[in-house]
């Protein structure tokens, strides 16, 4: 796993895209079961909601972004990242023209990653499988990554 190769941290955030969302909330088991029920949960691996767009994955908390690009998921650790929110600010200015006064409200944010390699961006038409996984980290070689 890429995050914890190159970061030494386990992943505890995942960010989808909406068909990524649709597909992983409507993930079955061998016996067509769900594996996210919303009611009456006989084999829950996690919990999510079509109302909502946050869920959970055995402890891996994800929420979906319709910003991100089709087919494909960001993966990552919460401490890699650092973010930083200042408070509700105010302004304002004398406008004659007007024979008034025009008020802005504002705030400052940033965001920067502490540690670049506890993050990773999968597709669902790439992942590898468990084997694939375990043959690359064996071996020490690199596969490509979306």
């Amino acid at each position: 796993m890429a995050t914890k190769r190159d970061s030494r941290r386990l992943p505890n955030r995942m960010v989808l895209s909406p068909d990524v969302w649709v597909k992983l909330v409507g993930a079955a088991d061998a016996d067509g079961r769900p594996l996210f029920p919303n009611t009456a949960p006989t084999n829950p691996v996690g919990d999510s909601s079509l109302t909502a767009t946050e869920g959970n994955l055995r402890g891996l908390s994800w929420v979906v972004d319709p910003n991100m690009p089709a087919d494909r998921g960001l993966l990552f650790n919460s401490g890699a990242f650092i973010t930083a929110l200042d408070g509700v600010q105010t302004m304002t200015a004398d406008t004659p023209t007007k024979l008034g006064r025009d008020y802005a409200i504002f705030r400052f944010g940033a965001a920067a990653a502490v540690d670049p390699g506890g993050m990773a961006m999968f597709s669902t038409g790439t992942v590898p499988t468990a084997a694939e996984a375990e043959a690359d980290e064996g071996s020490g070689s690199s596969r490509s990554r979306k």
